[in-house]
């Protein structure tokens, strides 16, 4: 199936239409809503809240972003 993007909390594998996309950009995060954003992008579910609230303590678990959150 085309179009499958894995959530980076609950890896779990769904369409891209249910997921937010996000990219990383000097070191803040970027909701990218129409996907036009040139840079690698990372996927969070739309409908589970446990992965939108556990999304700040993913960023500072890489040490991509500061703080962050929803």
């Amino acid at each position: 199936m085309k179009n499958l993007r894995t959530c980076v909390i609950c890896r779990n594998k769904t369409h891209k239409d249910f997921l937010y996309r996000f990219v990383i950009i000097n070191k803040e995060p970027v909701y990218d809503l129409f996907n036009r954003i040139n840079s690698y992008g990372y996927y969070l579910c739309k409908l589970n809240k446990k992965c939108n609230m556990s999304l700040d303590k993913w960023l500072l678990k890489k040490k991509r972003v500061k703080s962050f959150s929803i």
